[in-house]
This record gives C-alpha cells, sequence and structure tokens, in this order.
C-alpha cells in the first residue's frame, strides 16, 4: 500500500508527505486544483477509496489542504500554457522525486494522467509542445536517478527548437529551421520546374 495513505487515507498538503515516500519515489494521485506558475501546480491528494466515493469541489480547497508539486527535470515556460496542458479537475499519478531546495513547500515530481498507463508524462509533454525547457538548478536527484528522463526532455527539445513549437515559434529563427525552410523552398521550385517542362 506505500506510505503515501493507502487506499482511502487522504495526506493533507506538502508538510505531510512521509520523507521515505519521497526518497522511494513512491506514486501519489490527485485532482489539480490550481496551476500557480509555469512549473508548479497543487492538487489534493485522491486515494482510491476515496476518489471513488467522496467528490472534490476544487473552487473551495484552501492551499493548505494542497501539495504543491513542481514538475521534475523541467521549467515551465508560462503559467496559461502549462495551464492548458495541466488543467484544473484533471486526474493525475504523481512520482515524487524530491523536496525543492529553493522552496520547503514544493515537492518535485514526474506527472501522469492517472488512467492512461501507456501516456507520457506532462513534464515531457510540456517540452514536446515547446511549453518548457530542461531544468538547469535544483535538479540533482534527477540527474542521479533519472538521467535517461533528462536525455530524453534535451532530445525532446533540440525537436520543438527545430519545428518552432510552441513558445519557440516567438523566438528568432535558428540557422536549423532557416535550412529546412529553404530545402523546402528548393523542392517546391524544381517541382514547378518540373511541371512547367511537362507541358
Amino acid at each position: 500500500i506505500g506510505r503515501t495513505g493507502g487506499f482511502f487515507r487522504r495526506i493533507k498538503n506538502s508538510s505531510r508527505v512521509p520523507v521515505a515516500s519521497i526518497t522511494t519515489h513512491e506514486i501519489m494521485p490527485g485532482i489539480i486544483t490550481r496551476v500557480e506558475t509555469g512549473s508548479d501546480f497543487r492538487m489534493t491528494h485522491a486515494p482510491f477509496m476515496r476518489s471513488l466515493f467522496l467528490s472534490t469541489d476544487i473552487d473551495t480547497v484552501k492551499n493548505e489542504d494542497t501539495l504543491k508539486i513542481r514538475l521534475a527535470g523541467i521549467d515551465g515556460m508560462d503559467k496559461d500554457c502549462t495551464e492548458s496542458v495541466l488543467a484544473p479537475g484533471s486526474n493525475v499519478r504523481v512520482m515524487l522525486v524530491s523536496r525543492s531546495s529553493s522552496d520547503p513547500e514544493a515537492i518535485h515530481g514526474i506527472v501522469w494522467p492517472r488512467y492512461n498507463p501507456f501516456a507520457s508524462s506532462f513534464n515531457l509533454r510540456l517540452i514536446r509542445e515547446g511549453f518548457a525547457t530542461p531544468a538547469k538548478l535544483d535538479n540533482r536527484v534527477m540527474q542521479v536517478h533519472f538521467p535517461h528522463l533528462i536525455k530524453q526532455f534535451k532530445r525532446q527539445e533540440s525537436i520543438s527548437k527545430l519545428l518552432r513549437r510552441g513558445k519557440w515559434d516567438e523566438t528568432k529563427p535558428g540557422i536549423g529551421w532557416t535550412v529546412i525552410k529553404g530545402v523546402g523552398n528548393l523542392v517546391r521550385n524544381c517541382w514547378t520546374l518540373f511541371r512547367s517542362l511537362g507541358k
């Protein structure tokens, strides 16, 4: 059952999360109540049996009754962009990674949709959609325990930049995009020339 409340007992807030649950990277189910920044959101702990029989009105939940989760390994670019992916009311499961060294209330977590075991993490999805970058600070535990995810985040960031997704579409075009656009124009011109010769 683990230390994060079992099937029914709810953990009220971040300060009540057992240290052992974080160091062993337990998974905690919850419902997002609000997004605070591009990297932080709050959720109420929702054990399995409690989520079946008790409803949660997220508009009335106070901060002291929630856990503050910081998306592990990434820096969100914009609150609204993060909220478009992690909508309040969403059911999620969070793998607890570490406590934040810069905010004692925040717990770093890797977040997935609760009822879709095949989905990518929201951490990766935000980078894929061009709404986040790999974290540069407060990332030691991720580097030690999840180096494969760090590599995945960096690889996906390169692809998002190249394809100018999300916020990257607002920045000055890089050489990669310029090359792709140039090759595309060349192919179109060659195709036009080929068609005109065939007439």
